[in-house]
């Protein structure tokens, strides 16, 4: 651009014009180039820090598609992604866990829980070829077991202790009488504990 500008004070009293060239003036950005964004990056990172995994990670992987596009958003699309997987993940481990928490936190399950840290299976297998050490053991469990049953407010509990119960009642009746207990009162033993422990919360 240029422009023409009259000078008056040559000697002489003569007129002369000079031209000046004038810088263009800066591109500045349209409305819409001002306007590009990244929507799906916001989105994604709103319902990150909300617990929306599933939304979250969706508009977050988005929001990078778009990031590519539009040179725009990438970094919060990526803190959307790893907060919706962190939630998921804590969804998940709750979901697992929590259930355990809850069942072994109960009076019942607290006295078997007990029991089990008093007489762990070395004890018992190492109490089992002595005989009368064995008998205190399994009586010790049995007032266990009836005390668990009578405390606890979960029906699951109370039958699966007594189930067990009344299974290490007839172990002892035949320890008692110095003999073993069959093949099918072993099992049967082995797996009412495995419920009874179930009922409290074991994986």
């Amino acid at each position: 651009m240029t422009e023409s500008v009259d000078d008056f004070d040559r000697p002489g009293g003569r007129v002369s014009t000079q031209t000046i060239a004038l810088a263009p003036p800066p591109d500045y950005p349209t409305g819409t180039e001002a306007k590009v964004g990244n929507g799906f990056a916001v989105a994604g990172l709103v319902l990150g820090i909300l617990p929306l995994p599933p939304l979250g990670a969706v508009f977050s992987i988005l929001g990078i598609v778009r990031a590519r596009a539009v040179k725009a958003g990438m970094t919060m699309s990526i803190v959307g992604l790893v907060l919706s997987v962190l939630w998921a993940v804590a969804g998940v481990v709750t979901a697992v866990v929590g259930p355990h928490f809850a069942k072994s936190g109960s009076a019942g399950c607290r006295i078997i829980a007990q029991f089990d840290q008093d007489f762990p299976s070395a004890k018992l297998d190492a109490d089992r070829a002595l005989g009368g050490p064995y008998i205190a053991d399994l009586q010790a469990y049995l007032f266990s077991l009836n005390r668990a049953a009578d405390v606890t407010r979960r029906p699951e509990v109370r039958a699966a202790a007594q189930t067990e119960a009344a299974d290490i009642d007839i172990v002892l009746q035949y320890l008692q009488q110095g003999a073993q207990p069959d093949q099918a009162t072993i099992m049967k033993q082995q797996t009412d504990n495995d419920v009874l422990h179930k009922a409290c919360g074991s994986f």
